[in-house]
């Protein structure tokens, strides 16, 4: 795992309000109901969303190795071996709630924690 993605699960798990380095920024929200929401943006665009129940994922249009080896790690210490992306023949793949789909480009996919 790269050094990046450590800080920023470390980021994720300590709820910072705001945290960049590089390429990568998190953010801790919380809504009027009280929920808080953790997101996680490479370049600018969210890759991911983290809730106490769902986790949202999207490669917003750049499956490019950096965004998948930033979901993985992030994914990776969340939810140990519960859920992953691979490639295979140009595609994208998210294995994750028993299943494994073809994760198409600019589209959101949820996983359950």
């Amino acid at each position: 795992m790269r050094k990046i993605e450590q800080e920023t699960i470390n980021a994720i798990r300590d709820r910072k309000e705001y945290w960049h380095k590089a390429n990568m920024e998190v953010e801790t929200n919380t809504d009027n109901e009280g929920y808080t929401v953790v997101s996680v943006m490479l370049h600018g665009h969210t890759i991911m969303e983290i809730s106490d129940s769902i986790i949202l994922i999207s490669d917003c249009g750049y499956q490019t190795s950096t965004t998948k080896s930033r979901l993985n790690a992030i994914l990776s210490e969340l939810i140990p071996g519960q859920a992953s992306v691979y490639q295979k023949n140009f595609e994208w793949f998210l294995v994750a709630n028993g299943e494994t789909r073809e994760m198409f480009a600019e589209n959101i996919y949820a996983i359950g924690r």
